[in-house]
């Protein structure tokens, strides 16, 4: 551990990170000043990078806490008796996350649905 592979500077002070629990090159930032981001660690051409590939900066306080549900979206709500409006937008449940996301000040607890 004498250098780091790569940096990243997404903004506003990563204060939660949170790896995919399935892909490995890919983690949920928290960033208190500059909301949520997914960044996905790219190793083409040997050139290692993280990259942000999607974020949401319209909370109206702290990003503070962030996490991946371990289910299968569409089982994780049919369990619950299916939510037609999360569930009925398009997206291929096959590829999508859901993520849960706080802020501070505020004490709003949303969650999402990603398409990576």
């Amino acid at each position: 551990m004498r250098h780091p592979l790569c940096s990243s500077h997404p903004g506003g002070g990563v204060w939660r990170i949170k790896w995919h629990p399935v892909h490995g090159d890919t983690m949920l930032t928290a960033c208190m000043y500059d909301g949520f981001h997914i960044l996905k660690f790219n190793n083409s051409n040997g050139d290692q990078c993280l990259e942000k590939t999607v974020s949401y900066k319209e909370q109206a306080s702290l990003a503070y806490g962030a996490d991946w549900c371990r289910k299968h979206i569409q089982s994780a709500f049919q369990q619950h008796g299916g939510n037609d409006e999360l569930k009925d937008d398009g997206i291929n449940d096959t590829y999508t996350d859901l993520i849960a996301t706080c802020s501070f000040y505020d004490h709003a607890l949303n969650l999402w649905k990603v398409n990576l």
